[in-house]
This record gives C-alpha cells, structure tokens and sequence, in this order.
C-alpha cells in the first residue's frame, strides 16, 4: 500500500552521530595504529546500532502515518454509508409509483380514440407515464431520498418519447408499414419518404403525372426517394413516363416484374437501375430512387 509522505512525520536517515576516527600517520608507531583499530571497531559498532535506531524510528512512523490514514479512509466511509442509508428510496414507494405510471400510462393510451393503438396515443401514454414517475422523483427529492428505480423506468420511456416528438408521423413519415402515393405539384421537385417496415410498403407513383405533365410546355424533371429500414417494398411506375427506378437492397434482393416478363419476377441482384417508357415521347422524367435496408424490392410496371 502507498502510503504518501507528509513533511515533518517521516524522520530523515543520518549516516552517524559521531564521524570516523581519523587514522594515524603512515610512521607513527604501532601502538597509535593499534588504538586507533580499537576506536574504529568502537566506530562501527555505534554506526550499527545508530542506523537501527534510524530504521526503528521510520518503520514506527510509518506504522503511526498507516493506522492514522486507515483511520480516517473508516470514517469516510462509515460517513458515506450512513449517507446511503439515509438517502436511500423506500422500495415500497418506489412499487407504487412506478406501478401509478404504468396504470396511468396504459388507461390513457386506452381512453383515446376508442382504444385504438397509433402513434399518437402511445405518445400520450408515455407522456403520462413519465410525468407521473418524473412527480415520484420529485416526492423523493423533497424528502432527501434518490430516485430508486423510478429513474430508470423515465429514462426508458423517454427514448420512444423524444423518437416520436422529433419525428411525428406524417405523410412522408411512418413508422411501420405504409402506403405512399405522392402526386407531381409546383415546387415539388424531390420529395424523401420514410418507413420503418416491419410489413409491406408501397410507393404508388402510377398517378404521379396528370394528361399534362409539363405544365409550362417544357422538359419536367422530378425526384423521389424512399427509405425503409426493414420490410418488402413495392414500386408501382407509371406508363405515361419515362421513369428510371435505382434500387438497392443490401441484405435482399431486386426484383421486376412487367408487362413482357410473363414467365413470373425477372431478379436483378441486390442493386439494380432500371429505365421504364426510355423510347417513349414523354414530356416529364421521373427518377424514383429506393434504399431497404433488409428487404426486397418489387418494382412492377
């Protein structure tokens, strides 16, 4: 264990009290060499016992400077444990509200139209959900208690909630299975839709042109793109345009299915462009662009 030093606790080690006899002249007598052997044996064996002295004293200190930091590491966390206990959530309570808001949540998605499970509804219902547990916390807050479990169940039910709140559910957008039949308008030169899957999607552009489509006598050009996330995806082209259809499907496959395939699908790979009424005198273009996810795509003409 690293024990840090603290100035003034730590004794500094000293080579000795008392410094080495000095020897004698190289021609003084024997008996000067002889006294002056005994006082360096005498020297050595204070040296000795002044060091150990030195290490007693630091092993001491250092015993002293762990038992006080051991000390005080205890309180600290008897400190903290009993702050835990003290601010410790009521299981009991934490039942009930988490239990409130799911009963509020689910008579709330219920009660609106006619119990009819859409978008809006489930948004409602979360909604309540997160409003009752987001009151519990606030409860526990004013008590000096922490969230409990209630923290966690908001913060589950607010990843659908901002989902659904940031992307609303439209005509260009859906969340599951969808239905997508747009038309040409003024200013409408791209339009994106989006759809999550999880069953059929049909993008319906038979209808995308009227009789007319260059309304201002001259060449119309527009762009469609559709994403879907998972799902088998239709493509219903017209006949009265030249339309170019770029699909891909990285995990499925592309099919098509026309008027001179009569022998069933004509599969094109998992990427394909295909070019519909190319020879045709046609006044518009339509470029239909089609990215799934994991699907298929069936572009019929």
């Amino acid at each position: 264990m690293w024990i840090a030093r603290r100035p003034g606790i730590l004794p500094t080690a000293k080579a000795t009290g008392t410094p080495a006899p000095a020897p004698p002249a190289a021609n003084a007598p024997a008996a000067d060499f002889a006294a002056w052997r005994e006082q360096q044996t005498a020297w050595k064996a204070e040296n000795v016992a002044y060091r150990q002295q030195q290490n007693a004293e630091r092993a001491a200190a250092f015993r002293s400077l762990h038992e006080e930091q051991r000390a005080e590491w205890s309180a600290r966390q008897a400190v903290a444990r009993e702050r835990n206990r003290r601010s410790r959530p009521n299981p009991l309570f934490t039942v009930l509200v988490i239990g409130l808001a799911l009963i509020a949540g689910g008579l709330t998605t219920l009660s609106l139209k006619g119990g009819e499970l859409e978008v809006t509804t489930a948004v409602a219902g979360l909604a309540v959900a997160v409003a009752v547990l987001a009151l519990g916390m606030i409860v526990n807050g004013i008590r000096g208690k922490r969230a409990g479990g209630a923290s966690g169940l908001a913060g589950l039910l607010l990843l659908p909630l901002v989902l659904f709140t940031a992307f609303p559910q439209n005509t260009h957008f859906q969340y599951t299975s969808a239905y997508f039949a747009p038309e040409n308008e003024s200013g409408s030169e791209f339009d994106l839709y989006v759809a999550g899957g999880r069953g059929g999607v049909v993008l319906d552009v038979e209808d995308y042109y009227d009789d007319e489509p260059a309304r201002s006598g001259s060449f119309e050009s527009n762009d469609i793109v559709l994403v879907v996330l998972s799902g088998s995806v239709q493509v219903h082209v017209p006949d009265d345009a030249y339309t170019v259809v770029d699909a891909t499907a990285p995990s499925g496959g592309v099919r098509i299915d026309d008027d001179d395939n009569n022998d069933g699908f004509d599969t094109r790979g998992r990427s394909t462009s295909v070019r519909f009424n190319e020879g045709a005198a046609a006044k518009s273009q339509l470029t239909v662009h089609v990215f799934v996810l994991n699907g298929t795509i069936t572009i019929i003409d």
